[in-house]
């Protein structure tokens, strides 16, 4: 697979840079992404960047806690954050939240929902559906004389199990909301092992039920995702214990999600389609399990290459020479009434994915957990690497278009070419600019989350580069940099939207604080631009232009307008 290299580390090749000035954080790749803005939230920390395809920022939010675990950018233009909450005597679990905030563009609160007690508690995942409501994924606790009431194994409790639920929620700002709706995985529990209970049956002929005693955890399922298909009025969530993906049914009543009847499909709450590992209801072998603790699995939407298609991030795929990560695009096996048809004794289709992204080689791409992916309009797709932090675009042969790397920790923001640990991100999505929540708002984009140093702005600067027609092979350059410290100046010059071509003309050229200067020859067809001085993050730029574009100016360093990625606007310096 062809890799996109980092453009500011080859021009700190080319300039022969210390090797403090290697970048740690922030943006390394961007080469014709899809267009749009990256929101992301740190796990450690209480913030949400939106960022655009340069490294900036957009626009940022502080929430009350430490996301638990995602948020989302809804058509008003808020965010919807779900936080930690303390645990209340509920059991700690891992991606526990209990606390839900929705803040406005500019940062105000809202609306607030909690949903934590002892014996419920949300956690994960939230979905927002067409309505304005939300599907929140929580636990219910169950505790152990009861699960073994139920036909679990006694010797796989401790005390307690949790079993998940799904929640729709009604807000009623700015404090509380009403459940509309609800579905426990408890009234669909199916069990071998104890014949003297009421739910005692045969697995493998009930694919629609849950094997109580599949899963041996506290946490029984551990559903870490949640997706809403409104044309199909249809749930899928990502079941991390099962290495499994199911479908359920979101049309029925309460009552009926309780049962086994009703609703569009006839079967209440029971599953219409699950995926990923069919030793989970007896109807396949190791060898056919095709999900490895997976997250984040959706519907592709309408209008996407790919749509109606499932994308899910596979965490573990146990490959031949050792575990690794990758993304499966599949296309289920659902028929125009929203049904998804099972012979008796079989496995739900398809037999493999109909896509999958993976690195090259294999293993260089390993994410033990969190994580996910998310389908583009220009058909690539945004993967993130959840415990590293590690958002990247890929097209779909693999070809990493934008690559970026969260600078805020547990410990803070990290300054550029420092040290990056607990960076984790548990999924990022990317708003096009046409998203109803963008609509009218200021997208003007400020610096880099990072922190970092630049030689430029100055004060009162001046600088000038002048190339046109009737000197097309030379350009002349006046500055005056207003007292600041002397820089290393550097012209770069080639077209410069292949970088196998740039080259440095007149090598490195060390020409103090006011001057004049002409470099030869520039050929007349290239683009050009003037880097002014060298700090840890890397090669800035103060001008830039072409044969056609005559004196250009510039006052700053260009690196706010993503020079580092050689992104030509007219608007930058």
């Amino acid at each position: 697979m062809a890799k996109k290299l980092p453009i500011a580390i080859l021009l700190v090749g080319l300039v022969s840079l210390p090797v403090a000035s290697q970048q740690t954080v922030g943006l390394f790749v961007n080469d014709a992404p899809a267009p749009g803005y990256t929101l992301f939230s740190p796990v450690g920390t209480t913030n949400s960047y939106l960022i655009n395809n340069d490294g900036l920022l957009v626009n940022s939010w502080t929430g009350t806690d430490r996301p638990g675990l995602m948020a989302y950018l809804t058509p008003s233009g808020s965010v919807m954050r779900s936080t930690k909450l303390p645990a209340a005597g509920f059991p700690v679990a891992a991606g526990d939240g209990g606390r839900f905030e929705e803040y406005d563009w500019d940062g105000n609160l809202v609306w607030e929902y909690e949903y934590a007690t002892a014996t419920a508690r949300a956690h994960h995942d939230v979905e927002q559906m067409p309505n304005g409501n939300w599907l929140i994924v929580a636990w219910d606790l169950v505790l152990e004389a009861d699960a073994i009431a139920e036909g679990k194994n006694p010797a796989d409790v401790n005390n307690n199990v949790l079993i998940d639920s799904i929640i729709e929620v009604q807000p009623t700002p700015p404090v509380g909301g009403i459940v509309v709706w609800e579905w426990h995985a408890r009234d669909h529990l199916i069990q071998d092992f104890d014949p003297t209970k009421g739910n005692f049956g045969v697995v493998g002929d009930n694919p629609q039920l849950i094997d109580f005693n599949f899963s041996t955890r506290r946490d029984f399922l551990h559903v870490n995702g949640i997706d809403y298909n409104a044309d199909l009025d249809q749930i899928v969530v990502s079941v991390h214990s099962f290495d499994e993906i199911w479908v359920i049914d979101h049309s029925t009543t309460t009552a009926e999600a309780a049962g086994h009847t009703g609703g569009n499909s006839g079967k209440g709450g029971d599953l219409l389609y699950r995926w990923g590992n069919p030793q989970a209801y007896r109807a396949g072998t190791a060898a056919d399990q095709q999900l490895f603790r997976q997250h984040d699995s959706q519907w592709i939407a309408t209008g996407l290459p790919g749509a109606g298609n499932f994308l899910v991030f596979d965490n573990r795929f146990a490959g031949p020479i050792g575990e690794y990560s990758r993304v499966v695009e599949i296309v289920p096996p659902v028929d125009v009434n929203g049904n998804y048809p099972l012979s008796a004794g079989q496995a739900w289709g398809p037999a493999a994915p109909s896509w999958v992204y993976e690195d090259n080689p294999p293993e260089d791409f390993f994410c033990t957990n969190t994580s996910g992916a998310w389908r583009l309009a220009n058909g690539n797709t945004l993967v993130t690497c959840g415990p590293l932090g590690r958002m990247r675009e890929v097209e779909s042969d693999g070809t990493i278009t934008w690559d970026y790397q969260n600078p805020d920790t547990g410990q803070g923001l990290v300054t550029q070419g420092g040290a990056v640990n607990n960076s984790g991100v548990f999924k990022a999505r990317r708003y096009p600019a046409t998203h109803p929540g963008l609509a009218g708002r200021d997208l003007t984009p400020g610096d880099p989350v990072e922190i970092f140093s630049r030689p430029l702005p100055i004060a009162t600067p001046t600088l000038s580069v002048d190339k046109n027609g009737t000197r097309a092979a030379r350009i002349d350059l006046t500055w005056s940099d207003g007292g600041c410290p002397s820089f290393e100046y550097h012209l770069l010059s080639g077209d410069l939207a292949d970088v196998s071509t740039v080259g440095v003309d007149a090598g490195v050229c060390d020409v103090g604080t006011t001057g004049f200067f002409s470099w030869t020859p520039v050929s007349p067809g290239d683009l050009f631009y003037l880097v002014v001085g060298t700090d840890i993050s890397g090669v800035y730029e103060s001008s830039w232009g072409d044969a056609t574009a005559g004196p250009r100016g510039g006052t700053k360093a260009s690196f706010l307008c993503g020079t580092t990625t050689k992104v030509l606007d007219p608007q930058c310096p």
